[in-house]
């Protein structure tokens, strides 16, 4: 075990709680494997009454090989109760710990080495696991290298799971504690505008799952109204909506959009098509309408054109959406037997294992090639009916991509929508176009991953079909309509 005296610096967990048991009892439980010390645990209780209290003064006669040092009182919020605990900490390097976060074997060595690399690094991040209540994983999420302007536009997201450097952010070392959410977003465009790259290490590694259930407001759609109204304020305060000058209005208008962008993508992902996620795609239409993010997600998503000069969203009904827009009891699924998975010989290393309840596939090492094949037939293009290919899975290694694989005679094959998944639990849509393509081959996976060989389990396929006559517009209409415009007072 390493000594703090070796590495000479002293590190403090900051962790804020409250009725939180048996989430807290995991996150401490995960400090105490770390391979590390001395350090301190500072807990900041908001006023707890689920026995969160009486399990915290059971901890003070066992030998835990770190100091806990608790204090219990009300706050006002997550902003003030991370305030007094980094007021209380005594640590060289901080690192913010919320109870439904569990620290992965080794991660503080880990990023100790990394600041031995970067000792004049503000922050150093790493990736998250998202998982479920069991412990599986859900997404695996590691953070590309810090923009600050991509920040704004909430386009690039830093995590939590790493060390605050109390040195070298000095004053900056604070949450806003007059936001009611996202008092992230003002730490980070402050600390985003002092250090460049060099100072705000993300690493691709991950340190750290967290809950990714209803425990978390950030997995709730109806708290995404309160985020935007936070998050447009706190941009407002740092870049002067009002001011003549039209490179400044133009960056406070692009990055509005993309919070707005950000709410749709994340509520769409939550809930799907609904009014509130339209509400937030026009929002963000009459901010920025020549914004390629909003286009796409317009298009993918309900099927919408966004007029680039008038800013106005209009649906398109010639367009298959992402996924079937209508409610499931309106969907016609077959199922079609995830076992009829099948490689070749020529694709050199691909392997398929067959379990009773899943297959497993391990693609070849090399990047971008075929690994195995799910065939199946169509008779034919439909002209009332959607078709996607429906995949179920869960990505243990690597990254893949999934695509209907289509056969054109004369010329080679063609990999349709093509799409890309890396570690967790996924429910994919992949759009098959019988009336583009007449010959299916069949869904096609392969490696994405250039590191080397992925693995996927697959644990259902079925060809699910929706209306695309008049019916299945309307339903994406309907929608539209009641999807009403809302503004925010700043």
């Amino acid at each position: 075990m390493t000594s703090a005296a070796e590495q000479g610096m002293f590190i403090s967990f900051v962790l804020p709680t409250k009725n939180s048991i048996p989430h807290l009892r995991s996150a401490l439980e995960g400090v105490a494997r770390q391979g590390y010390e001395p350090y301190e645990v500072v807990i900041q209780d908001g006023g707890s009454t689920d026995g969160t209290l009486e399990y915290l003064a059971s901890l003070a006669s066992t030998d835990l090989g770190y100091r806990v040092r608790v204090r219990s009182e009300p706050d006002s919020g997550i902003g003030q109760a991370y305030n007094r605990g980094l007021q209380r900490a005594e640590g060289d390097l901080i690192w913010f710990l919320a109870t439904d976060e569990v620290l992965r074997p080794n991660a503080v060595q880990r990023a100790v080495s990394w600041y031995q690399r970067f000792p004049n690094a503000a922050t150093i991040y790493s990736g998250v696991d998202l998982i479920d209540e069991q412990g599986g994983l859900l997404k695996r999420f590691l953070p590309p290298p810090f923009e600050l302007l991509r920040f704004m536009q909430c386009a690039v997201f830093p995590t939590p799971s790493g060390f605050l450097n109390r040195r070298v952010i000095d004053d900056d070392l604070y949450y806003d504690e007059s936001l009611r959410t996202c008092p992230d977003y003002d730490f980070w465009i402050r600390i985003g505008s002092r250090f460049g790259p060099e100072q705000l290490v993300a690493v691709s590694e991950v340190w750290t799952a967290a809950l990714g259930t209803r425990t978390s407001m950030s997995f709730r759609s109806e708290a995404f109204d309160q985020f935007c109204q936070d998050k447009l304020g706190i941009l407002g305060r740092h870049v002067d909506r009002e001011s003549p000058d039209p490179i400044i209005r133009a960056l406070w208008k692009t990055s509005a959009a993309g919070i707005y962008c950000w709410a749709a993508e994340s509520v769409h992902d939550l809930t799907g098509l609904t009014p509130q996620f339209l509400a937030y795609l026009k929002e963000a239409a009459a901010l920025d309408a020549g914004s390629p993010r909003l286009s796409y997600l317009a298009r993918h998503t309900v099927g919408a054109a966004v007029n680039a000069q008038t800013g106005e969203v209009q649906i398109d009904a010639s367009q298959q959406l992402a996924r079937p827009a209508s409610a499931k009891e309106n969907w016609t699924v077959e199922q079609l037997g995830f076992d009829i998975f099948e490689t070749y010989p020529h694709w050199k290393g691909a392997q398929i294992v067959r379990h009773k309840d899943r297959v497993e596939i391990h693609t070849v090492k090399d990047i971008w090639a075929y690994s195995a094949q799910f065939p199946f037939e169509l008779d034919g293009p439909n002209p009332k009916k959607w078709l996607w290919m429906r995949v179920k899975m869960r990505v243990t290694v690597g990254k893949i991509g999934v695509a209907v694989l289509c056969a054109q005679k004369g010329s080679n094959d063609e990999l349709v929508d093509e799409q890309f998944f890396a570690g967790g639990v996924h429910d994919a849509f992949i759009k098959v176009d019988a009336s583009r393509y007449r010959t299916i081959a069949g869904l096609m996976i392969r490696n994405i991953s250039p590191e080397g060989a992925s693995i996927v389990e697959i644990e259902d396929a079925s060809l699910v079909s929706a209306g695309r006559d008049a019916e299945e517009v309307a339903v994406r209409e309907l929608v539209y309509r009641q999807a009403g415009r809302r503004s925010y007072a700043l």
